[in-house]
């Protein structure tokens, strides 16, 4: 999976069902994803915010990007605190946003890993993480040839992706090479945001404004895995 940057609920999930995690890091950028942005509540609606990020070529990798000079931290965390410090776990859990948005580090790819990697921590997920480019593999391989080589190289039997991934990797083509293939399907997880209609699947900030570290441990398990 790509590295983002405080994802939802589910991409936790993602990780906390698998042994090993493999973050892309040497393949294109792309800017409508979520390396570097996700969705937040303001108050009676979803938006956005972003890292922003320095110029560089259209075809740059994930691990070529640099956060832009411009970024300032405080300005981010001003704006979430704004919108979330009515919220029923803001006091318990802030403090860890506030920590991961004021890291010194201008490497995109490090800082969405540091991101990762801490609410894992916080979440007592303890799955190990990888990078595709640490990976000994033909790098030039694709799609879904990529991915098999790389799971052949770590010699493994099960690759678990998102269910976005049902249209991108054939059961044929991986049971070929003695691989089984699933798909991970989060459970509905809804909680009160205020007094507003739910919207659901924001990014993990959201979730855990709104619910204590315990809830959201008991929600990573609460999935189904599917061919």
């Amino acid at each position: 999976m790509q590295p983002y940057l405080f994802p939802y609920i589910g991409y936790f999930q993602l990780i906390h069902a698998v042994d090993l995690f493999v973050c892309c890091d040497n393949m294109q950028y792309t800017k409508k994803g979520w390396i570097n942005r996700n969705r937040y509540l303001a108050f009676d609606r979803e938006e956005t915010f972003t890292l922003p990020l320095q110029d560089a070529p259209q075809k740059s990798h994930i691990m070529e990007r640099t956060i832009a000079s411009s970024f300032q931290p405080k300005t981010l965390i001003a704006k979430l605190e704004r919108n979330y410090k009515k919220s029923s776990h803001f006091l318990e859990n802030f403090e860890l946003i506030q920590n991961i948005l004021s890291q010194q580090e201008t490497s995109l790819l490090k800082f969405t890993l540091n991101s990762l990697t801490q609410v894992c921590r916080y979440l007592g997920i303890q799955t190990k993480f990888r990078t595709t480019s640490e990976i000994p593999i033909d790098h030039t391989k694709t799609k879904e040839d990529k991915v098999i080589a790389m799971c052949s190289a770590l010699e493994t039997k099960k690759y678990i992706n998102s269910s976005g991934g049902r249209a991108l990797y054939s059961q044929d083509n991986f049971q070929k090479h003695g691989i089984s293939l699933g798909f991970l399907i989060p459970h509905e997880f809804k909680y009160q945001q205020f007094n507003n209609k739910f919207i659901p699947w924001l990014s993990i900030v959201d979730v855990l404004m709104f619910n204590s570290v315990d809830r959201i441990k008991q929600q990573l398990n609460c999935f189904d895995i599917t061919q």
